[in-house]
């Protein structure tokens, strides 16, 4: 019997938000230091890099992640590590950031595989 529901919430999300809060950044915050850190996060948002509608734009998405299910679609490259790499940097305050985001994604993965198909 699987464990996981449509309506289930994202791990990534909740360590995610769990590391954010621990780092004391806001969603902005981490969006800047994202940007800072090399993420491409204009290729995304069709915004110039670095732009205050850039950034705005991915403050917006992190909060997206933080409240997802595991039913939404993850907003970026489905290589992970290009947002865990510099989220983790950004996130050195927390207490194994790299650890725990690539785990947390890894655990949603398989959620996903046991959600019921349609």
């Amino acid at each position: 019997m699987a464990m996981n529901s449509a309506n289930s919430p994202s791990v990534f999300g909740v360590v995610l938000r769990q590391c954010r809060l621990a780092a004391k950044l806001s969603c902005d915050e981490l969006a800047g230091e994202l940007i800072h850190q090399g993420f491409p996060s204009s290729q995304y948002s069709g915004h110039v890099t670095g732009s205050a509608a850039d950034q705005t734009w991915l403050a917006k998405t992190i909060e997206r992640i933080e409240k997802s299910v595991l039913t939404d679609l993850w907003p970026f490259s489905d290589d992970a590590t290009e947002f865990i790499d510099p989220a983790a940097h950004a996130l050195h305050k927390a207490f194994e950031p790299l650890q725990r985001l690539t785990l947390a994604m890894a655990l949603d993965v398989l959620g996903r595989a046991d959600l019921p198909q349609p």
